[in-house]
């Protein structure tokens, strides 16, 4: 559960919705196609957007097996994640259901400069076999430097994002609510203006983009 838990020049703007939502950092761009791999297990996955409109765009991963939606929020601040994304497992011995009932903050800022700071934070509530879950994450950000990075779909000039979340959670069984030991998990991104997220290192887990269809 824990580990599933990454320039300030304007770009050309094609259409009304675009110009409203678009961020250099994080292109909305629908037809876009960002694919990224992982060294985790060496397996690429794909990062497409859809129904962008003046206020939102839906973001969704897809991987070999399966895919995760997300509803995003665009305002004056930024790009905010509305929902984490359904989250559904099943084991041996357990399984869980997991839904978004509270975002605040942005995860991408309209403005990013060396020294910008921001938060995130979502609420997930769900069933377990065994109970009711609840889960509270929070992100702090800050951008601590600008660095000339080189992935495998070339060599760009990024922003270095360090970030630290924080997971705290708790259980609910029998009518009794027990706290869970909270996790803290630290990752650096690396975003490139005009083609957003380049690279991310979280877990020892290293996260490059392979291509960025247009």
């Amino acid at each position: 559960m824990y580990r599933m838990l990454g320039i300030l020049l304007g770009l050309v703007l094609l259409g009304t919705a675009w110009a409203k939502c678009d961020n250099p950092f994080y292109p909305v761009r629908e037809g876009w196609v960002w694919t990224y791999k992982s060294s985790l297990d060496g397996k690429t996955h794909t990062n497409t957007l859809s129904n962008v409109s003046d206020s939102g765009f839906t973001n969704t991963i897809q991987f070999d097996k399966g895919s995760v939606e997300s509803r995003w929020r665009c305002d004056s601040n930024g790009l905010s994640s509305l929902e984490y994304g359904a989250t559904n497992f099943s084991g041996k011995h357990n399984q869980f259901n997991l839904k978004t009932v509270d975002s605040k903050g942005v995860m991408i800022p309209t403005n990013l400069s060396i020294g910008s700071t921001w938060t995130y934070s979502f609420t997930l509530e769900g069933d377990m076999s065994t109970g009711k879950i609840n889960s509270n994450v929070e992100t702090s950000s800050k951008v601590v430097g600008e660095e000339t990075v080189s992935v495998p779909a070339g060599t760009f000039k990024a922003f270095k994002v360090e970030s630290t979340s924080v997971m705290k959670m708790s259980m609910n069984i029998n009518g009794k609510t027990q706290d869970l030991p909270s996790n803290t998990i630290k990752s650096t991104s690396w975003y490139a203006p005009g083609v957003g997220l380049v690279k991310s290192l979280s877990n020892d887990i290293t996260t490059e983009l392979v291509s960025l269809k247009k």
